[in-house]
């Protein structure tokens, strides 16, 4: 293949993956749509620059940064962490990680040694993947449990038994599937007991912490908060480490240059900290409307016949609605995607990208409705002209400094 060839081919691969996604509706809950000008800063010049984390000495000289021009790039860094602090309330942030998964590696290198062990919630129950047996805690060398769930939440009682007779070094809250608030408070206890550090893997529900709206885990007596900064939280992708205190968090941080992140992407830092600038004005309005969201459309999808899980519980607290994955689901799920309603595999929809766009409960009926129509066997291509139109009408970020409240 030659460039010319090369070329066009990618062209006409973003020419159409663009058409397709600016005329669907995505439901998928670990994704989310950036503001124009956030968008603007993944282009800017810093994305071609380095910056080092923690240079060493040079002749016994302290330095600042092992590549010189990077005064500003520095203070890129520092407003990005600054506005972290702010939003989230806490005493330490650290912005270089590069995903959600480097922030949940940082976490357990930086708080436990070999041999170690961790408790988590259990994948296949509602947690991270990555907590698999044999994922991190094998890279890691670190031993796992897993704390028992009821409706993809950890049992209180349970969980704390579980701490108290294992004595993990670390005890880590959240995960992929998270519809209701973590028993923070009651964890804490148990990890105080056993000397434990007690984290939560905010990937999903970050921007609704920053709002107030879910829970505050810092608050309730969680030691960390990481996770990653795309879902909820609007940003670019990418990881952030939350700390409740500055020592340890300084402790976890020590980990991360030259073992997990060398250059941090300082594009992607300038379009993170423009985010949470969006987030400190309108955190609270986009939080409280992205769970309002998730309830109407949980409440009319079940009212439409569409298997809906948690009725008894008021289906959702987050943006994340829980279907049941029948055995025709994937049919289903392709079907949708053909009439541009977009979702994942596993059962999971998510309402914070539409609310993004300035949706509301009356808008979520009407997706309801459409989702249901495919959902119950109408051809998508009957569908598909009023999502395409529904898109059309919807099609600027708000929550943001430039569009401000819908």
């Amino acid at each position: 293949m030659g460039g010319v060839r090369a070329a066009s081919l990618l062209k006409q691969a973003l020419d159409r993956h663009e058409e397709l996604r600016s005329r669907s509706l995505s439901l998928i809950p670990s994704e989310n749509v950036m503001s124009p000008e956030a968008r603007r800063l993944l282009s800017a010049d810093l994305a071609h620059r380095y910056t080092s984390l923690k240079p060493r000495p040079l002749h016994g000289q302290p330095v600042e940064d092992y590549y010189m021009g990077t005064r500003w790039s520095r203070e890129v860094i520092r407003v990005c962490e600054d506005a972290a602090r702010s939003l989230f309330k806490c005493g330490y942030a650290d912005v270089s990680l590069i995903s959600g998964h480097i922030a949940d590696l940082a976490m357990v290198a930086g708080v436990c040694k070999h041999g170690d062990k961790i408790a988590v919630v259990e994948p296949l129950s509602g947690g991270y993947p990555g907590f698999q047996r044999e994922k991190i805690p094998s890279l890691l060398g670190v031993d796992v449990v897993y704390l028992p769930t009821k409706s993809y939440t950890p049992v209180a009682e349970e969980a704390a038994s579980i701490v108290r007779r294992e004595k993990p070094k670390l005890v880590v809250l959240g995960g992929s599937i998270i519809l209701f608030p973590h028993p923070v408070r009651e964890l804490a206890e148990a990890c105080s007991e056993v000397g434990a550090v007690l984290a939560y893997d905010g990937s999903h529900v970050l921007g609704l912490i920053a709002g107030g709206e879910f829970q505050l885990p810092l608050d309730e007596g969680a030691h960390l908060l990481a996770g990653s900064t795309h879902k909820t939280l609007p940003g670019p992708q990418g990881g952030i480490l939350l700390a409740s205190s500055r020592e340890l968090g300084e402790q976890v941080s020590e980990h991360i240059p030259h073992k997990l992140v060398d250059n941090p992407h300082l594009h992607r830092i300038a379009a993170l900290a423009y985010t949470l600038a969006e987030m400190l004005e309108y955190s609270k309005s986009y939080a409280r409307q992205v769970v309002s969201n998730a309830r109407a459309l949980a409440r009319a999808l079940d009212e439409s016949g569409v298997p809906v899980l948690f009725r008894e519980l008021g289906y959702t607290c987050s943006h994340q609605v829980k279907l049941e994955v029948t055995e025709d689901y994937l049919e289903k799920a392709k079907r949708l995607e053909q009439a541009h309603l977009i979702i994942d595999l596993g059962g999971r929809l998510g309402t914070q990208e539409l609310t993004r766009r300035g949706m509301k409960e009356k808008e979520m009926e009407k997706v309801a409705e459409l989702f249901s129509r495919v959902w119950r066997g109408e051809p998508p291509e009957k569908v598909r002209r009023e999502v395409m139109e529904l898109s059309a009408e919807f099609s600027k970020v708000y929550y943001s400094l430039e569009e401000g409240l819908p």
